[in-house]
């Protein structure tokens, strides 16, 4: 849904650094959260839900240092993926500045003073 408005939007599929304008108010936004949380709803797996609850108890340090991690992230890498930046190198980047932002989140959290600000 998404990638259509972006082709309608911007004429190209390719990412280019180029977001959509007010993508999180976006219907599809919405429906891809909601689809999401009720995916999550139907875990009757224990490994499933301490997944889950362990990525919940992180979610604010996730949440704060992924902003971070992306402006360092485009001030060393735009020019260079820049003509090669699609869904792909999208999802990359996404599972990187995730995982990035988990690990930093995880070290902070063992720092008194420094775990009140994201947890």
């Amino acid at each position: 849904g998404l990638m259509l408005i972006r082709y309608f939007d911007e004429g190209t599929f390719l990412w280019r650094g180029i977001y959509l304008e007010d993508g999180y108010n976006r219907l599809c936004t919405v429906a891809v959260a909601l689809g999401v949380y009720l995916l999550c709803l139907q875990g009757k797996d224990a490994r499933f839900n301490q997944v889950f609850c362990y990525l919940g108890q992180r979610t604010m340090g996730i949440y704060y240092l992924h902003y971070l991690i992306l402006v360092v992230f485009w001030s060393f890498s735009s020019e260079l993926l820049s003509p090669y930046y699609g869904v792909p190198a999208n999802l990359a980047k996404t599972v990187v500045v995730t995982a990035l932002s988990l690990g930093l989140t995880n070290l902070f959290r063992r720092i008194p003073g420094v775990r009140l600000l994201v947890s």
